[in-house]
Parts: structure tokens; sequence; C-alpha cells
């Protein structure tokens, strides 16, 4: 076997190990899968509603509201409407207008003709929706077009949004297919941005909708408006009304709000700025890092950890989302949460085999898992009636003993580590330090003797007594027949 495979295969022997490589194969199945999106979009929300920005006022939002529609006695407005709007808009000087509706069905005839040579006049300056229609199962093409006389005079622009799951989020596209070819989003023409169909991007929702300028319908076209409130700028003519269903939830921001007001938004936030996906793949192994550097017990979630995490996968998202780069978290929020509560539960396992309840020392197993050498000498010292004693006493003697016992082989080395198992102590000391010392005021016993421990059930701890015998190896104690007869050690 290669150097390589045997350190690998020694690799797969370690526990954390095993932990921190399944946690990332439930990382990468989250990523791909997209089981984390709702966590996902949720976060964003909560970052959107984090801050709140104000629109630029240079896109006003024209409503068809029902305030509208109960004002024309009708439930629609019709083409003439529209075009006594346009007449309007463009007299008191806007720079270009949407229509965030398609215009796909014939109207009245004098109608049409009447929006048709309002068209004319302002060539190039009107654009006209582009919905799904009848192609809703093509993704994202807008098979409902404007009129063909109307695209003569006017551009047609896409109006589709991609809802995410649980409608928690949207994105736009920056451009949509069409029986006529691309055709660009309204937001990305608005902005002047040319891109491809199969590029989305998610709009700053953290632009207020209430700051963006709103006019009604019924206004503007009976003149009742301040000219200084459109000149120079962008109108989206958008339809708001109960009867025309077009009302959406706006993330992070908790409002119902007409597919044309996403548009403006999404229009604003490609003139600030290019908004960026940068995924999950980043994070996910970024967290890997900081939670691989941790594999040693206790380490996985300290102090320094703790902060990295907590900026990796906390404040960062917050400060991309500013900049509109938006990260997705989820699959690495999986990994670091599978790996902590993992290693923390194996952590404390090791802590409780490594223990020996009863006297509270650390247990044979700590030295089979200490990697560290010791130049000591390694002891062993059984006592032989140890089981007797305690099982004669309540539990908090055991305790108590192996205080005494410790006290006393740290007597001449206070360095001295010791194990418990059983009834046996295992002790590293030096060689010159390895004797037993009897109580303050007696006398040091030799080596060469022997003693023994005797028990006096009216005392809660062993007087160690005379008749040790101190082996290099070994040092064991057994009981003492009295000349009595009765046996000072428990049966």
């Amino acid at each position: 076997m290669t150097p390589f495979w045997a350190q690998l295969r020694s690799l797969w022997h370690n526990p954390r190990a095993r932990i921190v490589f399944w946690a990332t194969i439930v990382g990468i199945v989250m990523g791909l899968s997209d089981l984390g999106m709702p966590l996902e979009e949720g976060l964003r929300n909560v970052r959107w509603w984090a801050y709140t920005r104000q629109a630029d006022q240079q896109i006003i939002a024209v409503l068809q509201d029902d305030r509208t529609l109960d004002e024309l006695g009708r439930s629609d407005v019709t083409r003439s409407n529209d075009a006594d709007v346009l007449k309007a808009l463009f007299a008191a000087g806007a720079k270009d207008v949407y229509f965030a509706r398609s215009f796909s069905k014939r109207g009245l005839p004098e109608d049409d003709q009447r929006f048709l040579e309002m068209l004319k006049r302002h060539r190039g300056k009107v654009y006209l929706g582009a919905t799904l229609g009848e192609s809703s199962n093509r993704g994202n093409f807008a098979g409902a077009l404007p009129l063909k006389m109307f695209r003569e005079y006017a551009q047609p622009v896409s109006l589709l949004l991609r809802h995410r799951p649980l409608n928690l989020s949207v994105q736009i596209p920056f451009s949509s297919d069409s029986p006529i070819g691309h055709i660009p989003t309204a937001s990305a023409q608005i902005a002047g941005v040319r891109r491809g169909s199969d590029e989305l991007y998610y709009p700053d929702f953290s632009i207020s909708a209430k700051s963006i300028p709103q006019l009604s319908y019924i206004d503007v076209l009976r003149g009742n408006t301040d000219p200084y409130q459109i000149r120079g700028k962008t109108v989206v003519i958008a339809p708001v009304g109960a009867a025309f269903s077009d009302q959406h939830r706006l993330p992070g921001q908790n409002v119902a709000v007409p597919g044309g007001i996403f548009h403006i938004v999404g229009a604003q936030t490609l003139k600030s700025v290019m908004p960026r996906d940068l995924g999950w793949s980043g994070a996910l192994l970024i967290t890997l890092l900081v939670v691989a550097s941790g594999l040693r017990r206790g380490k996985v979630l300290d102090s320094r950890r703790l902060w990295m995490l907590v900026v990796l996968l906390g404040v960062a998202p917050f400060v991309l989302s500013y900049f509109s780069v938006q990260v997705s978290i989820a699959p690495a929020l999986g990994l670091a949460l599978v790996a902590i509560v993992r290693t923390r539960h194996l952590d404390r396992v090791e802590e409780a085999s490594e223990t020996n309840a009863g006297s509270g020392l650390p247990s044979v197993q700590a030295l089979r898992n200490s990697p560290d050498l010791s130049t000591r000498i390694l002891v062993a010292l059984k006592i032989r009636n140890y089981g007797g004693i305690i099982g004669s006493f309540a539990e908090h003697v055991e305790a108590q003993l192996a205080k005494e016992i410790v006290r006393r082989i740290r007597i001449s080395d206070e360095s001295v580590l010791i194990y418990h198992e059983g009834d046996v102590r295992l002790a590293f000391v030096h060689t010159e330090h390895l004797r037993l010392v009897r109580e303050p005021g007696g006398a040091a016993p030799d080596r060469s003797k022997r003693y023994s421990g005797g028990w006096h059930r009216d005392r809660p701890v062993l007087q160690l007594r005379h008749r040790f015998r101190i082996r290099p190896t070994a040092v064991r104690t057994r009981c003492k027949r009295h000349a009595s007869g009765r046996r000072g050690c428990p049966q």
C-alpha cells in the first residue's frame, strides 16, 4: 500500500474526519438539489428587509387602479383612453412610456386606430408589454406579443417574471424568447442593458415600493397632474385594479404590488449596479475549510472558529447584498450544522468514556487516546479489595477514597499523571519518585518492606498502614487478618 493510500486510510479511521466528510456530502446535496431553497429565499428576504433604500424618482408608475375603473364606469380602459393618456404624458414632457400589459388582442376598430396614430406620432418612445399567453409551459417565452400593426411603431418588451418556490422571491430575466426572436424585458430596456434570455438577476428589493412616485391613470387622463412630476422621466403604466388580477407580493417588504413595479425596481437596480450571483459553492468550500481546521476535540466551535462562521454566514451575505451581490449560504449552513452537532456529540461521548464515573479521574481510555508520549515509567497500583470497599459504602465514598489515594501518590511528585480503571491506578512517575509516603509525621516506608492497608468501617477513607510491598512496575495492597481472626476489609 502506497503512503498516500495509507494516510488516506488512517484519516478515514478518524471519526471526526468521517463526520466532516458526510457533512460535506449533505451540503453538496443541498446545493445541487435546491433542498435548502426555501431557507435561502427566506434569508434573502431578511437581508432585503434589514435595510431600505429610496427610489431615484426617475421612473413614475401610472396605475390603472380601482378608482380609475369606477370613474370610467368600465371593467377595463379602452385603447382610446390609452391614446389620450399618451398624449397627456408626452405633452407634460415624458421621456418614454412603457405599458405593463399585453396588446395582443384587438379592440374596437376606432379605438385601435386612435392608439395607432398616437404610436406613429411618438415612434420609438412607446414600449408595449409581451406576456406568456398560451405558451405558459415553455418557460421564458413571451408568446403573447402586441399586434403586428402596433409593433411597427412600438417595440415589444417582455413582462415575464420568475417566481421562486413558495413565492418567497422573484428573479427577472434580461430578455425573453418570442415568436419574433429575443426581446428585452421592460427593466433591462429601461436600464439599457442587453443580456441573453438564459440569464436572470435578483432585483434589489430593499428599494421601497412606497418611495416610487405613483399617479392615478384617471388623473393623467383628465389632466389633474403637475407636469413637473413627469417632465424628463420614464413612465410605466401598470394595471393594479382588482379586475386585472395582477397583484404580487414584493419580497422583503410584504406588500402586494402590480407586476410593473417589479420592473421599476429591477430597472433601478440595473441602473445602479450590475447584480451578481456567486452561487453556493464558494461559501460551502470556505465553511468546509473552517470546520476541517477544528478536527481536534473541542476545537470545532471554539471562539475563533465561531466568529469566523458568524462573519462568513451572517455578516458577509448582508454586506454583499448591499452591493447587489447574492450568495447562497443554505448548503454551507447545512454543512456547518451537521459537523458541529455531530462533533460536539462525539466530544461528549469521548469525554464520558475517558472519565471514571466513580472517582472522576481519567480512565485508561484517555490514556489510549492520548497522542502524547511520556518518558516516565508507567506504574500500576492494584487494590485487591477495592470492589468490596466501594460496595459497602455510599457512592460518594469512592470519590473520597480516590482523592486520598491521589493525594498520597502525589506527595513526592506533584506532576504525576494518574488514570483509574476498576481497582487499578496507572501513574506516570519518575524513577526517583517511585515510593509511597505515609501520613505526615510518620516514617517514610522502605521499598524492601511489605505493607498492608487496613479498612476501618467507621472511617470514610482508607487508612494506608504498614506492609505495602513496592515493586518497580506495580504496587499492591492486601487485607491483613488480625490476631482476633476478624478481617480488616469487608467480605
